[in-house]
């Protein structure tokens, strides 16, 4: 398992531990999955066109990967992901979108994947 940064660790570790006991735990375990293969394998992110396209206002979406700035969103989720771009993170904070950490997201209801 190669794990780059602090922030992939953490994740792994409390998908690791979500999976033990919520109804969401083959959603998190393909999530882990997916964290777990290297960045390089692991290439690309999901831009803020994707998410406004697959998601509609109040999901709340888990991205594996890095959110980018490529586009717009023109409604309001709950947000989780590894990272952010700057200017991704100040598009979803001006459209009112609630980012929040993997830590809160496992406590979630409804949640969906963004690949």
């Amino acid at each position: 398992m190669n794990i780059e940064k602090s922030t992939i660790h953490e994740w792994i570790s409390v998908l690791r531990d979500a999976q033990k006991n919520v109804k969401y735990a083959k959603l998190f375990k393909k999530v882990q999955r997916s964290m777990e293969v290297p960045t390089r394998i692991r290439k690309g992110g999901v831009n803020l066109y994707k998410l406004n396209k697959y998601t509609k206002e109040g999901d709340v979406v888990i991205v594996p990967k890095k959110v980018l700035s490529t586009g717009t969103i023109d409604h309001k989720i709950t947000i989780a992901a590894p990272e952010y771009s700057s200017k991704a993170r100040e598009e979803l904070k001006k459209k009112g979108c609630r980012i929040i950490g993997i830590k809160e997201m496992v406590n979630e209801k409804r949640i969906s994947i963004i690949i």
